[in-house]
């Protein structure tokens, strides 16, 4: 295949083709720096250590985003983190979904720091509908953290497989309830619909 002829200030530049017309590339700047350059980027984490409630619970503690209903964006989910902050019990680390919104109190913060607002709301305790679990994660123990040493929490790349829109929300989940023992995180892409 012949590499196609593009031009930027009368110079030519040339696109490579793989051996299925796919074009081949390289970064030039880190993973997430465009989107982040354009003001797309957010996260969120619990400010201080949370108690959890029990898998699925519609009284929900932990960690949730809703993309509220007339948002006009997905929120494309890329990263999820937990860590350990104190005894806890053991449980399974999960992230789960459903439909509806809670209501925000958590400060959502744009990765370009002085961009714009986000779209969504967090929040750390909420009545919410019947999430579903989407995927276990990890899980965390019942020992002091001094007992594990030096640990560096879960953290899941996405790379964009979940996306939640309008009308939506993502949450932490824990097999059993936990007591002020986890701190969540989530980061995501906002695309407009």
């Amino acid at each position: 295949m012949t590499p196609q002829a593009i031009t930027r200030a009368g110079a030519p530049l040339f696109n490579q083709s793989g051996n299925a017309g796919d074009i081949l590339g390289s970064e030039f700047n880190p993973r997430y720096y465009e989107q982040t350059y354009r003001g797309n980027v957010f996260s969120v984490a619990n400010q201080a250590a949370v108690t959890t409630s029990t898998s699925l619970n519609t009284t929900f503690t932990g960690l949730a985003v809703a993309n509220p209903a007339g948002s006009g964006v997905n929120l494309v989910i890329s990263k999820f983190t937990c860590a350990q902050f104190a005894v806890g019990a053991a449980a399974v680390v999960s992230i789960a979904a459903g439909a509806g919104a809670a209501a925000g109190s958590l400060v959502i913060r744009n990765r370009l720091y002085g961009g714009a607002a986000s779209k969504a709301v967090a929040s750390a305790g909420a009545t919410i509908a019947a999430p579903i679990l989407l995927v276990p994660v990890g899980s965390v123990g019942s020992v002091a953290t001094t007992g594990y040493g030096l640990q560096s929490g879960l953290q899941v790349d996405l790379e964009g497989s979940l996306i939640i829109p309008p009308g939506f929300f993502v949450c932490s989940d824990t097999s059993i309830a936990t007591t002020s023992a986890l701190i969540f995180g989530f980061s995501w892409v906002e695309i407009p619909i």
